[in-house]
């Protein structure tokens, strides 16, 4: 499991770390032998870059994806309407890429299994 947040990476984490994480995932993804998942925590500043960055992360390559909510910080009415936009985006970015693809690659998203 890799901790990548997509395109608010340099929001809250190190400045720059979006591009060295973005080149890691590539390498990784080129390894066949590693099965890579990927991580992506949101908070109220920086929910509006939900949909996209795990848009983004599809679009790398990346198999299995899932995304957590920080409770660090509270979430406002504004930040929980912005959360309630940023799933219906990401609703529709996934139903496209079923249509494509056939799965659905965000853990949030599946049922879960009998076992």
């Amino acid at each position: 499991m890799l901790s990548f947040d997509g395109l608010a990476q340099d929001i809250l984490r190190k400045k720059g770390s979006f591009k060295k994480t973005v080149s890691v995932v590539e390498e990784i993804l080129n390894c066949p032998d590693i099965d890579l998942e990927v991580n992506s925590v949101f908070t109220p500043t920086t929910v509006d870059y939900l949909s996209e960055s795990i848009k983004f992360i599809i679009d790398l390559g990346v198999p299995s994806t899932n995304f957590s909510l920080s409770i660090i910080k509270p979430w406002n009415q504004a930040s929980l309407q912005k959360l309630e936009n940023e799933m219906i985006k990401l609703v529709k970015i996934l139903v496209s890429n079923f249509k494509r693809k056939g799965n659905i690659p965000v853990e949030n998203f599946r049922e879960e299994s009998d076992t």
